[in-house]
């Protein structure tokens, strides 16, 4: 699906309408290029699996379920305390400054990365710490600036993405570290209602405004693109995320439902779809 464009989203017709009673309170979507799609409920503690047309397939209990990932290798990685966690091993995510021993305390779910390694956030000021794939401290990348983040994703080139959806603020990490931040809610995105960010195989970012039943759409650099509006979906939108497909993915709590929105008009490349 194309970043920019006079697209249309509309439901895909092939894809489950039946509501996944179950949830009560969605933290995360995840979808794996296998075609599985991950809900985590952070209300129940619980992970459900659906197959790519919606689907429930099982459930199962997870530990700290609204700080859980997927790694490139399709393992789940849930923060527990100061530890993370993968099947049935566990690290702390502590290090030695020198003068002392320092906790991370992570604010979003754990960040991988393509060479195996890990980004954390910490939950006071926002800073960003990476670990290698052994699970011991590396360095820091950011100082956080202050930031308050409640949403994560990393791009396919190993850009990170931090959101504030209080404060409706938008943070890009190069995986240098160099960090720019957008404001949501200013000209030209004027987002209303920030709840949730996906990224796609490209590297484009999509933002889920749930105060216009939208998706504001940025560039894998951080420019803005357009918006385009979800037709029919309520203002009860709680997560996103970009399906192996192309299909966007957006979880409707007020129907209590995974609806899957697609493409249903020919995109012309440089026009803005803008969401009036």
């Amino acid at each position: 699906m194309a970043a920019q464009g006079t697209a249309r989203l509309a439901d895909d017709p092939g894809f489950s309408t039946a509501p996944v009673k179950e949830v009560r309170e969605v933290s995360a979507l995840h979808a794996y290029p296998t075609g599985s799609i991950y809900i985590t409920d952070a209300g129940r503690g619980l992970t459900f699996r659906l197959d790519a047309r919606g689907r429930l397939l099982d459930q199962k209990e997870i530990p700290a379920p609204a700080l859980m990932s997927i790694d490139a290798y399709g393992q789940a990685a849930t923060i527990e305390g100061e530890s993370l966690r993968q099947g049935r091993q566990s690290w702390p995510l502590t290090w030695h400054d020198g003068k002392r021993k320092v906790s991370l305390r992570p604010a979003v779910p754990p960040l991988p990365r393509r060479d195996g390694s890990w980004w954390f956030t910490d939950e006071r000021g926002g800073a960003v710490f990476e670990f290698d794939r052994s699970l011991v401290f590396r360095k820091s990348v950011w100082s956080g600036d202050g930031l308050s983040a409640d949403r994560a994703r990393v791009g396919p080139d190993d850009t990170v993405w931090l959101m504030d959806t209080g404060a409706g603020r938008l943070v890009r990490l190069d995986p240098s570290g160099q960090a720019r931040s957008i404001d949501l809610k200013a000209a030209p995105a004027s987002v209303r209602a920030a709840r949730d960010l996906a990224v796609d195989a490209l590297g484009a970012v999509w933002v889920l405004d749930a105060g216009r039943r939208a998706l504001a759409v940025f560039s894998p650099s951080g420019q803005y693109e357009g918006a385009l509006r979800l037709e029919g979906a309520s203002g009860s939108l709680e997560a996103v995320e970009v399906d192996p497909g192309g299909g966007i993915l957006v979880y409707d709590a007020r129907e209590r439902r995974l609806r899957r929105f697609v493409e249903v008009a020919p995109t012309v490349m440089g026009a803005s779809a803008e969401v009036r």
